[in-house]
């Protein structure tokens, strides 16, 4: 598509230049200079035709695409709210403040409580643990015990990919601890910027939203449809056969949480957790993982992700398929 705009846009240059040399359509560039005649300075403005480049007809031409893509892309909603308007949101502002102060000694003495509660299983642990001073040789007399120790996480000589299918990688890693794989579609995004007005006399007020479209790549899959903007879609691509070539996912996906608006789209995935375990991604956990004696199952590694997930690193371009079969 790209190439594809910059012959249309060379073609239109192409065309504006010709149009200009056939009708004698010239840029005229003066040129002043001083000259002195009987010792008194005159000024003389010498003037020749420059015709027009073609940089210059394709920035003019760029620069009409520019502007009708910016007509297309942004609508303006103005809503009005009078005095008895703000009035009513005045009132409703009031009674969930009022409500607030009810229920903010709850809260706050649940809060509390949970505290408390940890201080509890922190003053536990450091009473009943103990502390291992050589992981690699466990005793078979702390089984069922609160243990404390240091060492390395290792997986051996174990290889690690993801499932099997045409996403996969070509070859297995060696010492991988996790592998992940992360899908991303380029979608369109409606955003929303408002502009409020107070009236120079009672209590009215004008709010002006303008929407917009931002085009960004995410994770979270193909988008749904845009309110403001009928006449636009989001493009599911080749999404379904990547969902389809990575086959299907053996969890329930989770809910989507609701997110505050105008949010980019890579900080919205990750308020919102991209789940790895649906289809087009991927996440595999090594299951020899292990800490000198002490096993390491996938649950914890997923779990305390702080620990075990705080360091990553690419795989290798050449790993990595460039097309589906």
């Amino acid at each position: 598509m790209a190439v594809l705009r910059s012959i249309k846009l060379l073609i239109a240059a192409l065309a504006v230049v010709g149009t200009a040399g056939e009708s004698g359509d010239q840029l005229r560039s003066n040129v002043r200079s001083k000259v002195q005649v009987n010792d008194v300075d005159v000024g003389t403005i010498t003037s020749y035709a420059q015709p027009k480049t073609l940089v210059d007809a394709a920035e003019e031409f760029i620069d009409f695409e520019v502007d009708l893509l910016k007509r297309r892309l942004q609508v303006t909603e103005t809503t009005r709210c009078n005095t008895w308007c703000k009035l009513k949101e005045s009132l409703g502002l009031t009674i969930i403040g009022l409500i607030l102060i009810c229920v903010a000694p709850c809260l706050m003495w649940k809060n509390e409580g949970r505290h408390v509660k940890e201080l509890r299983r922190i003053d536990f642990c450091k009473n009943k643990a103990v502390v291992i001073d050589n992981s690699d040789l466990p005793n078979d007399d702390h089984t069922g015990d609160l243990v404390h120790f240091v060492g390395t996480v290792s997986v051996d000589d174990d290889t690690l990919d993801l499932n099997s299918g045409s996403l996969n990688i070509s070859s297995p890693l060696t010492k991988a601890l996790v592998i992940k794989r992360t899908c991303s579609i380029y979608q369109k995004f409606e955003q929303s910027a408002q502009q409020t007005k107070n009236d120079m006399i009672g209590a009215g007020q004008t709010t002006t939203t303008t929407f917009t479209i931002k085009e960004d790549w995410t994770p979270m899959g193909p988008q749904g449809a845009l309110p403001h903007f009928p006449n636009d879609s989001n493009s599911r691509g080749i999404w379904d056969e990547l969902v389809t070539e990575s086959g299907p996912s053996d969890v329930t996906a989770a809910p989507a949480v609701k997110l505050p608006p105008n949010l980019p789209p890579q900080m919205a995935a990750l308020l919102q957790q991209v789940d790895l375990s649906q289809s087009p991604h991927g996440i595999s956990v090594s299951k020899s993982a292990h800490v000198g004696g002490f096993g390491l199952s996938s649950d914890i590694i997923m779990t305390e992700k702080a620990v075990f997930q705080s360091d990553w690193m690419q795989v290798p371009a050449e790993l990595i398929p460039d097309h589906i079969e």
